[in-house]
């Protein structure tokens, strides 16, 4: 299993971070459409195999039609489970780093209903994107490069916040 790293924007302007980095989870809203079918047609959906097929059946339900469809289809099918994904707000700052550590799953009546459960290791971090890495956040969902991660100086912040964590943990008892 190879390790890949994604970016995911928490709403607009971040505005579902505090959800998400409290309840230990990333959601998206471009997957409402899902809450809506059944639950046959939301399984079919959930096991379409192949991308093309999956842009071509459903990206009417979409505003941006074919990349918005493609967004949902990352979340849905090439995220995995121990991939690390990036919080941002906007193009301008990464504001938490985590590991997903669920398959997908709906939480019908909840305005961002498509989620999968991330370790959020980082949460308090405010990383200004580098000029280059402005384009990979424009969209709702990124697939990152080893290369993006090491420009977000990620590992930095992560030894950082483990100094902090050590530095508590000999002061107790």
């Amino acid at each position: 299993m190879s390790l890949n790293f994604w970016r995911v924007a928490p709403g607009e302007n971040a505005e579902f971070w505090v959800d998400s980095a409290s309840g230990n989870f990333i959601a998206l809203e471009l997957g409402f459409f899902l809450v809506r079918l059944s639950k046959k047609e939301r399984e079919e959906a959930l096991n379409v195999v192949n991308q093309n097929d999956f842009v071509e059946k459903y990206k009417n339900n979409f505003r941006d039609k074919e990349q918005e469809a493609i967004q949902l289809w990352y979340f849905l099918h090439e995220i995995k489970e121990g991939d690390i994904v990036i919080a941002n707000k906007g193009k301008e700052r990464v504001i938490g780093a985590g590991i997903v550590e669920s398959d997908v799953y709906i939480k019908e009546h909840e305005y961002f209903p498509i989620r999968r459960e991330v370790f959020w290791i980082l949460k308090d971090i405010n990383i200004p994107v580098p000029k280059e890495l402005k384009s990979k956040f424009e969209k709702i969902v990124e697939k990152l490069t080893a290369n993006d991660i090491e420009k977000l100086h990620i590992r930095e912040h992560t030894e950082n916040y483990l100094k902090r964590i050590n530095e508590f943990l000999n002061q107790l008892p």
